[in-house]
């Protein structure tokens, strides 16, 4: 199911954007932001180990669909070092390019 799920998306879309953090700023922001989350109330060690499982998820598909198509990119943002700005511009940028 995954082979052919990513294969369709490979055949729409040019490239994927991940954007990521540390382990540590991520769990800060989940932990800062009004919204639910399943590891908010959690200790920082079981937090750190879902994000590590999603990362784990992430890179699989990532992966997947990097491997359908020669000429499709995968570019992961660190959002942990710039400001929501500059993040914003370096993704604008990577779209229109």
């Amino acid at each position: 199911w995954w082979l052919r799920t990513a294969a369709k998306w490979a055949s729409v879309i040019d490239a994927a954007i991940w954007l990521d953090a540390p382990d540590e700023v991520l769990v800060r922001r989940i932990r800062a932001r009004e919204r639910w989350h399943g590891v908010k109330e959690r200790s920082d060690t079981d937090a750190i180990e879902y994000l590590g499982r999603y990362r784990v998820a992430f890179e699989e598909v990532a992966s997947i669909l990097a491997a359908s198509r020669k000429d499709f990119s995968v570019v992961r943002i660190n959002t942990g070092t710039e400001s929501q700005q500059q993040t914003v511009k370096r993704v604008m940028s990577i779209i229109a390019s």
